[in-house]
């Protein structure tokens, strides 16, 4: 749980081959994320974060893994997020709710008032659970490739989707001024990888792989995600807290009674 605050105040079997695809195919992967938005659906979610450079001592790398339950259904999320140890078990617990751009999270299990905050600061610890974000990226991505993959049994199609530069600051949390951009932009780099089903093009699976510097503070961040998804249009829709305490960002994940930086 402490590595996890840290990175809060830190970081403040294919067969076939590949095809070059368009917008006929990244208008098909949009609309296999928005059907799983409308229809509602389950999830599970793995996320591994590592960061170098900045303030992380050198040649060495903070490794943080992160595993996570959930449903969603119109850009909302409820998901419980777990970090885990190295053999795999959850040490430390959030209830997390989504609400389009608002985010609310307290201590697993704990009848704690909720903590809200921006959405957006913390994609990095559940990118492609927002559903509404990564539905920009697909439509406005420079580039995809087709193949066709096979996988437990089944085949799949596979959509191999670059994003545009313009999307890669929102999936890495980044806020920038425009001098800042350029460099940035230079360091960073994004592959988000879609399984629909042959039939019916239904989405199964997405991963995420990014990486980026950032220029303020020099921290090299790589994430790789994998979401998948079952009970489509059988899943509750997530419940949003009534009322929730406003706290800055230092704060969100913070297991205290109270914040500890006052709102203004």
């Amino acid at each position: 749980m402490k590595r996890l605050l840290g990175l809060l105040v830190g970081s403040m079997m294919l067969l076939g081959g590949c095809g070059a695809g368009g917008g006929s195919d990244l208008a098909t992967v949009a609309g296999s994320i928005r059907e799983i938005e409308q229809k509602g659906a389950a999830f599970t979610y793995t996320d591994t974060l590592l960061d170098s450079g900045g303030s992380v001592p050198k040649g060495t790398v903070n490794r943080i893994r992160l595993a996570a339950v959930g449903q969603e259904r119109d850009d909302n999320v409820a998901l419980v997020l777990s970090q885990l140890d190295n053999a795999g078990r959850p040490v430390a617990g959030y209830d997390m709710v989504i609400n389009d751009v608002y985010l609310f999270v307290r201590p697993h299990g704990s009848t704690r008032d909720w903590f809200l905050g921006s959405a957006a600061y913390f994609n990095q610890f559940y990118p492609g659970v927002r559903l509404n974000l990564l539905q920009e990226s697909v439509l406005l991505a420079k580039g995809v490739g087709k193949s066709t993959s096979y996988t437990n049994g089944a085949f799949y199609s596979r959509y191999t989707i670059t994003p545009a530069s313009d999307q890669l600051e929102q999936l890495m949390s980044m806020v920038l001024t425009p001098d800042r951009e350029g460099k940035f932009l230079k360091s960073a780099s994004a592959t988000i990888t879609a399984y629909l089903s042959t039939t019916g093009n239904h989405l199964q699976r997405i991963d995420l792989h990014v990486v980026g510097t950032d220029p303020n503070t020099a921290l090299k961040r790589v994430f790789d995600s994998s979401l998948r998804f079952s009970r489509v249009g059988h899943a509750a829709a997530p419940a949003i807290p009534a009322t929730a305490v406003p706290v800055q960002p230092v704060d969100m994940f913070s297991t205290g009674a109270a914040p500890s930086v006052p709102t203004p």
